[in-house]
């Protein structure tokens, strides 16, 4: 039925609804059997003695923390028989549980104890389910196919997944194949998962619909760990518990200060399509969600590794203790694989929890850190080794203080030096996170401040300081450096960004009670402060004026209400993504899965659509040849001028002449589009070749079988 029902051709929001839906479905046996058998027959955080919601909520970021890496070693081999195989073993456990094996209840009195999950606890994950997958479906409108922006960045996401699902858990770059295919340099641990769902759906499910729906499930699994940190590490109980929980998740809607640059921006230029590229970003939890669900991955594989480490640590158990650690490791594992930005935060603080346990002589918790350090970097070892091959990447790490995009604009007027840009940079920190962090800012400092009235600063609160301190620290002064944008500042702030979360959940919920006893209301108090009601009320607005912007940018574009874009200069981008997508879905029905294609390398507009809809290789994906990624750059500048000038009008080009640099190339199609020099050169090679397919838009040929004159 359901493949009766996508087989409608020209409704692809429809599509993708499906399609993204019955991923989520997808992702219950890798998502939350798994995490669910290994705490069952480890006992980790106590596990059978929790009730089902409990275990459901340890489930989800666990499965998170340790399905990623058992990924990668199972189908080390080549082969995805073994990681077919893995799943299929743990669902059947996690089913026979169901069933009331090894002392587990039986499915009716284990789904009765859901009974008892407040109303929020459905709405909260529905709300997110909602919101993830209307935000990133392909819209279309007619005869207009509009995209989220955020596909500015899936495309690459969506190719680097089904390049998985062609070559196996060690893919090949699919922006790169000059002479033979070059192995990929890439944190992609979680597309693993995404591939296999991917996989399982068959022509149901994309990569772009896997990803979709991979970003729901990251979603959900970070929803579970704001209750499982406050319990199992922030020591909360009861009613606080429950009530901080709440607090916390619904922090999560909120921003820093963005709206209000991106106001002022508004008045002398064009708003930015995306709201945080007004400044060296520390990322909204919702966009990050959208944009990098596996940044967002790799932070719960991080906290859900160091609480598996903690809760072992205080552990008289020496079972107890040695698997927490191997588990931890396995987690810390996933995250190196996920993002290597957010874990070198993560290494960073767990090398110096792991000298403060030392010297304060917890010799317990010092122990499973060693441990979990050992298994990590025995596990994550060959994938490490294979990011060591060429590519046009700089520096992975270069010394920087961060940047204040105002202050570059003076600094750049007055062309001062390095140094003077420097000390300028420092003195503006406050300005800069004020304006990027708003309420959680705040929240810091409030709650830094009330810990020099303690006595003592409890374990868990040091480490917590030190986290945060870490993430900061890291963020401010150092940058990534293999590519122009700096995703270490942007994405290594996420550990920050958690943990500031919790402590504005803590002020949020303590003030509430304050106000209770002053006898007024515990959810209204903050709407009457001076403070704490513009910080909220601004960052929920840019929140939701980041998902507006996204999901309708192209629209807007088309319409003439912002500036036309390079994606879309003639302001035709939903007329020419449904003319694409429906070319690359034919090719993808006539064209075995080797075949190679090729747009245009010149990136005169962006190519959203081959990572997203192609499902093939590239030859060349940009003046760089996709060596960012991994392949030889000393090749690329001959390939790029040869396949460049294909589509770029050159002088006495024949179509001859395009077929031998494509045969040169091995490229089994070429995709032209209206927007490419040789559309409009009636001189050229387009002259005497017969498309295969042909519209207002695009044309696709074949190199080696063009299609009759009478097809045009």
């Amino acid at each position: 039925m359901l493949a009766a029902l996508v087989s409608v051709p020209d409704n692809y929001t429809f599509r993708d609804l499906v399609g993204s839906a019955l991923s989520c479905l997808l992702f219950i046996p890798i998502l939350l059997a798994p995490g669910y058998v290994v705490a069952w027959f480890t006992e980790v955080f106590g596990f059978r003695g929790l009730t089902p919601p409990w275990k459901v909520l340890v489930s989800l970021p666990l499965s998170v923390a340790i399905c990623p890496i058992l990924t990668y070693w199972a189908g080390l081999g080549g082969s995805w028989i073994p990681v077919f195989a893995l799943y299929g073993f743990c669902f059947a456990i996690w089913l026979s549980l169901l069933a009331g094996l090894w002392g587990h209840d039986r499915f009716p009195r284990w789904l009765g104890g859901f009974r008892a999950v407040p109303r929020a606890g459905w709405v909260i994950p529905g709300v997110w389910f909602a919101v993830g997958i209307l935000s990133l479906v392909n819209l279309q409108l007619g005869n207009r196919l509009y995209l989220s922006f955020s596909d500015y960045d899936h495309e690459l996401r969506a190719a680097i997944t089904d390049a998985i699902s062609r070559n196996g858990v060690r893919p090949f770059n699919p922006f790169y194949l000059i002479g033979a295919p070059a192995a990929l340099r890439y944190h992609y641990f979680w597309f693993l998962l995404c591939s296999i769902v991917s996989q399982a759906g068959g022509a149901l499910v994309s990569s772009q619909q896997a990803i979709i729906a991979g970003a729901v499930w990251c979603g959900w699994s970070l929803i579970a760990l704001v209750p499982l940190y406050l319990r199992f590490f922030g020591e909360r109980t009861g009613t606080m518990l429950r009530r901080t929980s709440l607090v916390a998740i619904g922090l999560f809607t909120i921003t820093g200060l963005d709206i209000v640059p991106t106001a002022l921006y508004a008045l002398i230029r064009p708003p930015f399509p995306e709201m945080e590229w007004w400044n060296e970003q520390v990322t909204s939890w919702f966009g990050s969600l959208l944009w990098v669900p596996h940044h967002v991955a790799a932070l719960v594989a991080g906290v859900t590794g160091f609480l598996l480490a903690w809760d072992a640590g205080q552990s008289a158990s020496p079972r107890r203790r040695i698997t927490g650690g191997m588990l931890a490791g396995v987690a810390f594992a996933t995250a190196a694989g996920t993002s290597i930005y957010v874990t070198l935060v993560f290494a960073v603080f767990l090398t110096l929890w792991t000298f403060v346990t030392l010297f304060r002589r917890w010799w317990r918790p010092a122990a499973v850190l060693i441990m979990a350090g050992v298994v990590a970097a025995v596990l994550v070892e060959p994938y490490f080794r294979s990011l060591a091959g060429p590519g046009s990447g700089g520096a992975f790490v270069l010394v920087s203080v961060r940047r204040f995009t105002p202050l570059e604009i003076f600094t750049q007027a007055m062309a001062l030096n390095s140094v003077s840009r420097s000390v300028l940079r420092i003195l503006a920190l406050p300005l800069n996170y004020f304006l990027e962090l708003g309420f959680f800012g705040v929240a810091a400092i409030v709650f830094l401040r009330g810990l020099r009235r303690q006595p003592a600063v409890p374990p868990n609160v040091l480490a917590a300081v030190m986290l945060a301190a870490v993430s900061v620290g890291i963020c401010t002064f150092l940058k990534s450096g293999v590519i122009g944008n700096n995703d270490l500042g942007w994405r290594g702030f996420l550990p920050a960004q958690f943990i500031m979360l919790l402590w504005g959940a803590d002020l949020m919920v303590s003030r509430g009670g304050i106000a209770i006893a002053g006898g007024r209301g515990l959810h209204n108090w903050w709407l009457r402060s001076p403070l704490w009601a513009p910080l909220i009320v601004l960052g929920a607005a840019g929140t939701l004026y980041e998902l507006a912007l996204s999901r309708t940018y192209f629209l807007w574009s088309d319409a003439g209400s912002v500036p036309p874009t390079t994606f879309a200069p003639d302001r035709q981008f939903g007329a020419r993504a449904l003319e694409l997508r429906r070319a690359y879905e034919t090719l993808d029905r006539i064209l075995p899965r080797t075949a190679n294609l090729q747009s245009s390398p010149e990136w005169h507009s962006f190519n959203f659509y081959s990572g997203l809809y192609s499902n093939r290789q590239t030859v060349v994906a940009d003046p760089v040849c996709g060596t960012d990624f991994g392949g030889d750059p000393a090749l690329c500048p001959y390939a790029f001028a040869s396949i460049g000038a294909i589509f770029d009008a050159a002088p006495n080009a024949t179509w001859d002449g395009v077929v031998d640099v494509c045969r040169r190339f091995s490229i089994d199609a070429l995709i032209l589009t209206d927007l490419d020099a040789a559309w409009r050169d009636e001189a050229g090679w387009v002259r005497e070749a017969a498309p295969l397919l042909s519209g207002r838009h695009v044309r696709v040929y074949l190199v080696d079988s063009p299609a009759p004159a009478a097809s045009r």
